[in-house]
């Protein structure tokens, strides 16, 4: 067993002699008031917007430990910093996987910090670790370009090893709250990634194929270009809905076999329009629908599924 393999069977130890394990399934909001040590699965500590919408403002992985800062603040008697009272934002912690946990209770942590110097040792590098991921999530927000912080959250969860399968739970809904983006401009970065063969897809599964460009990416070394992609057609769908800032009085449909597409398309657009596409159905009875009067200035392209 490697130095990182014996740490955490020790701090799992430590921590189960004075905790109960417990089971528990995606999506349970844990209890505020205690303390929690991970030991299998992905929490994050949710908050409430100004819209009222449940988003990830901090993720905890497999060995990490959270939950712990209400006892902290007994501990060094501290009654609250500053004017507005921060923990209002906070909704608690959200099991975003299946997870094993170790629960403990408020007042046995208290104890055991107040006691113990491998729990009072083991608390404070959570707390340092936890502060380093929040000011690392603070820079990426402020200081990348939006393609780069979808690629910097997709390299923290990727495995270490190949495959590179991301986790399901990385929804696009879910990245595009967490790094304060709107869903439509994860959707273009993704499709982006996949057209470039950083990512494919197997199956339902989602993989990495090319973590050394996405680093570039992060790096700011290599820049991705995802606007350009006016519009994938979703696997499993009948047909798009394209119209341009022209208005919609002119109507056609194609099948999309006739084109050669099977399963997506990507839209060409020319300067002079601005393309919008949706899509509906499924099978061999897609249709495309054209709302153009301009339709002969907007050129169709096969393009791989994505």
């Amino acid at each position: 067993m490697d130095s990182n393999g014996e740490l955490f069977t020790n701090r799992a130890a430590v921590f189960e002699q004075i905790g109960r394990i417990r089971e528990v399934p995606r999506g349970t909001l844990l209890s505020g008031s205690d303390a929690y040590w991970l030991k299998k699965g992905v929490c994050a500590l949710t908050c409430v917007n100004a819209g009222g919408k449940e988003y990830s403002f901090l993720y905890f992985e497999e060995g990490m430990l959270f939950g712990f800062v209400p006892v902290l603040e007994r501990y060094y008697a501290i009654n609250g910093m500053g004017r507005v009272n921060s923990s209002k934002f906070f909704s608690g912690f959200l099991t975003k996987t299946d997870c094993v946990i170790v629960d403990i209770p408020a007042q046995i942590s208290l104890k055991q910090v107040r006691s113990n110097p491998q729990i009072r040792s083991a608390v404070m590098r959570a707390a340092t670790l936890n502060l380093v991921n929040m000011l690392t999530h603070s820079m990426v927000l402020s200081a990348l370009p939006v393609a780069a912080r979808v690629c910097y959250l997709l390299l923290e969860f990727a495995p270490e090893k190949p495959p590179y399968v991301l986790p399901q739970f990385l929804s696009y809904d879910e990245i595009a709250t967490h790094l304060d983006m709107h869903v439509i401009t994860v959707t273009k970065i993704f499709r982006a990634l996949f057209a470039n063969g950083i990512l494919e897809k197997k199956g339902r599964q989602r993989v990495v194929v090319d973590p050394d460009r996405l680093l570039a990416i992060v790096n700011l070394e290599q820049e991705l270009e995802y606007r350009k992609i006016g519009c994938l057609l979703r696997e499993g769908s009948a047909g798009v809905m394209l119209r341009t800032g022209h208005g919609s009085s002119t109507f056609s449909r194609v099948s999309l076999p006739l084109l050669g597409i099977q399963k997506s398309l990507r839209f060409v657009k020319r300067p002079a329009s601005s393309v919008w596409a949706s899509c509906r159905g499924t099978g061999e009875s897609r249709r495309m629908y054209f709302f153009s009067p301009v339709l002969a200035q907007t050129r169709v392209s096969p393009c791989s599924v994505h």
